[in-house]
């Protein structure tokens, strides 16, 4: 059961502490040319700010994903949330893991996800007890609106006809290339921020006392409402 209502000084904490994390992001665009990271090129650094700190938000939301399956709190959907993130981290270092051959991303995207799936699929009953326990948490509309501009938003707003038709002669790939990091980050903060919140819920939520984290099987969150 949840350990005692949530105080409003917490919530205006984190709620100050999530406007300046997008208030930072937002200033990354700007320092990354400031610094000369952003380059009047065809693509712009794989090293900019922009870039590292994608990968640093979605190493940040796997390890708060690991916290829940670790703690054994919802062990199944943590490890569901840490694999998709794993495999958009992946997608991140493309162009270091194709230095080794070609598509190297994409076959390590692949083993992760058929990795994932043979773990969940014999425990999917129990995975669906514990989405349903996600889908009762407003956590759960922030992730999807972070998938939502991370997997959609951001790839029709980076279309390359869109920028050529806004930019006509004056068209540089670079540009469009930094807007649509910009969305996507924009995306995985989102996602991060739910991961976190939904952590946050569930040690809430199961506790952590010693017996539940070292205990044998869970009951499945659906027994305990």
């Amino acid at each position: 059961m949840l350990n005692g209502p949530v105080k409003t000084s917490q919530v205006a904490a984190r709620t100050g502490l999530y406007l300046l994390l997008f208030a930072v992001v937002g200033a990354l665009p700007v320092v990354d040319v400031s610094i000369g990271l952003f380059h009047n090129s065809q693509y712009f650094s794989e090293y900019s700010l922009v870039e590292l700190t994608q990968s640093a938000v979605l190493t940040f939301s796997i390890l708060a994903a690991v916290v829940i399956t670790r703690r054994h709190l919802l062990p199944y959907l943590g490890f569901l949330l840490a694999a998709l993130l794993l495999c958009a981290l992946i997608r991140e270092f493309d162009f270091l893991l194709d230095r080794g051959f070609e598509g190297l991303w994409e076959l390590g995207v692949t083993t992760v996800l058929l990795c994932t799936a043979l773990y969940l699929v014999p425990n999917r009953k129990t995975l669906q007890s514990e989405l349903a326990f996600l889908a009762t948490h407003f956590s759960f509309g922030i992730m999807l609106a972070g998938f939502a501009v991370t997997a959609g938003f951001s790839r029709m707003f980076g279309r390359g006809s869109f920028w050529q038709d806004l930019m006509g002669a004056t068209y540089d790939r670079s540009v469009k290339n930094y807007a649509e990091e910009g969305v996507e980050l924009a995306g995985y903060v989102l996602l991060m921020a739910g991961v976190i919140e939904f952590s946050i819920a569930a040690v809430r939520h199961f506790g952590l006392s010693p017996e539940r984290v070292t205990g044998s099987r869970r009951p499945s969150p659906a027994s305990r409402s």
